[in-house]
């Protein structure tokens, strides 16, 4: 079927009229099935590249795994982990990780993330927050003798024991104390077991929650 020119001012039959239409209906629909055709393929490459995108997303920014920053840049898929307690619900692809080790908020709707600020990484086969500690120092001093008693013993150094004596014909009494030196006395950082903490830079540190 082709279209039929019609001169201008002449009169066409309805049949004439009605091929064209038809000629015309014909080009309209086989045009219409092209657009639809390359747009179908225009959506399948969107679609493609979403989930290229997606995947690429997923091995870099793994949901749940830390991710430190040097700015307060955070995507719209991103949430601090700075022991805030969030909802269970909306943030259920980090329960589901971190559960309630870092805390349960409220018990039922909540539950906490975990909080780096002012904490260090630390390689163990366990999660949770281990307390600052630092190796703890001992001595002891064994037999001092003064001729001055005093208990004024501050900080690290204790007195663990004290005795006098008076030499016979002398005017002078000795007294004789042991002293010992803990420097967990003088704050509770120093622990038998401690671990010095190194120099640090501050971050600040999210993951990805969707």
């Amino acid at each position: 079927m082709a279209l039929t020119k019609i001169e201008y001012g002449a009169l066409a039959s309805s049949q004439v009229m009605n091929n064209n239409f038809d000629y015309l209906d014909g080009r309209i629909t086989t045009v219409s099935q092209n657009m639809s055709s390359a747009t179908s393929g225009i959506y399948s490459n969107i679609a493609s590249i979403n989930a290229l995108i997606t995947a690429t997303s997923d091995k870099l920014r793994p949901i749940g795994q830390p991710i430190i920053r040097l700015s307060d840049t955070l995507f719209e898929d991103e949430i601090r982990l700075e022991g805030d307690a969030v909802s269970r619900v909306t943030y259920s692809a980090l329960f589901e990780i971190y559960g309630v080790t870092y805390g349960a908020g409220d018990g039922i709707n909540t539950f906490n993330l975990p909080d780096f600020r002012n904490r260090v990484l630390w390689g163990s086969g366990e999660f949770g927050y281990l307390d600052a500690e630092l190796p703890n120092i001992k001595g002891s001093i064994d037999a001092l003798c003064t001729y001055k008693n005093t208990d004024n013993w501050t900080g690290a150094f204790k007195s663990t024991s004290s005795f006098t004596w008076r030499k016979a014909g002398v005017d002078q009494t000795l007294y004789d104390s042991d002293m010992t030196f803990d420097a967990s006395e003088s704050s509770e950082i120093y622990k038998d077991e401690g671990t010095v903490r190194p120099p640090a830079i501050q971050v600040r540190v999210v993951t990805r929650f969707r």
